[in-house]
């Protein structure tokens, strides 16, 4: 048994103090008010003491591999590199979120392209069967107007390359770019250059009318993932009729609502 002392054990609801925290293998026995006699007592020094924090939505890997755009690392150096950062930040599971987009209007990124998507999943399949400091899981995040990728999702899922999959969708005017000025200031921070206006509209236009995944589509690639016990996610859900729409494709968890109201109709 191990027992924790001094230490400020944060609860669901409150914060509990001056109590004994007692751990059988990987189960919590529960708390008592002096030290027993256990294998090892841990002093918390007055620290918090919390649960393992599970982040489902991660590209923090994209920052190790590619420190720089000159310097890329093997993907299996930044990933233990990237573990030892999290676990002190108390992260003891992370989906790593890799995404498929059709284009590069918020930037190019060597790490989104098929091949390493896939290299970096079966990295982190691998790696459970090895030595790793913290839980790592695949979050495949896919940009609905990616038609091309339909088939590529439907592979992943049916191989259980990935441990959950999320729809998206960037498209102007609704969403977190409800907002055409913030969208217009976004893509020329990411563009790195000066967007002109009559550009400007005619992406606009673009976007409008591009093709996207249907909704039997979603709703196949949902009942797919769920069949392989794998969770569905939406992104930026900014209205209640969007969570209504998304819950009859079958998504299970709502990905950043950007705004109280949907948040508070959000799961």
């Amino acid at each position: 048994m191990i027992a924790i002392k001094n230490g400020r054990i944060v609860l669901e609801d409150s914060i509990l103090e001056g109590k004994v925290l007692l751990i059988e293998g990987d189960r919590i026995l529960g708390f008592s008010d002096e030290v027993p006699e256990a294998e090892r007592v841990i002093d918390a020094h007055g620290r918090y003491v919390t649960p393992g924090f599970i982040d489902i939505h991660s590209d923090k890997i994209e920052q190790f591999i590619l420190p720089r755009p000159t310097a890329k690392f093997d993907f299996e150096l930044a990933l233990k590199e990237c573990e030892r950062e999290l676990l002190h930040l108390g992260i003891t599971t992370i989906y790593h979120s890799l995404s498929l987009y059709k284009d590069e209007m918020f930037g190019k990124s060597p790490l989104r392209t098929q091949e390493n998507v896939r290299k970096i999943a079966d990295l982190i399949r691998d790696i459970h069967e090895r030595n790793h400091l913290i839980h790592h899981r695949f979050h495949l995040r896919l940009e609905i107007d990616n038609i091309g990728a339909y088939g590529i999702a439907k592979e992943m899922i049916e191989k259980k390359m990935i441990d959950e999959i999320s729809f998206m969708d960037h498209s102007p005017g609704q969403g977190q770019y409800r907002n055409l000025d913030l969208y217009y200031k976004v893509l020329e921070k990411y563009q790195n250059r000066e967007i002109k206006e009559d550009e400007f509209a005619e992406l606009l236009e673009k976007q409008n009318h591009k093709d996207v995944l249907s909704f039997g589509q979603m709703k196949e690639l949902c009942e797919l993932a769920h069949a392989n016990g794998i969770a569905v996610a939406s992104h930026d859900d900014d209205t209640k009729e969007k969570l209504q729409i998304n819950e009859k494709i079958g998504v299970d968890i709502s990905e950043f609502p950007i705004n109280i109201e949907t948040a508070k109709e959000a799961r």
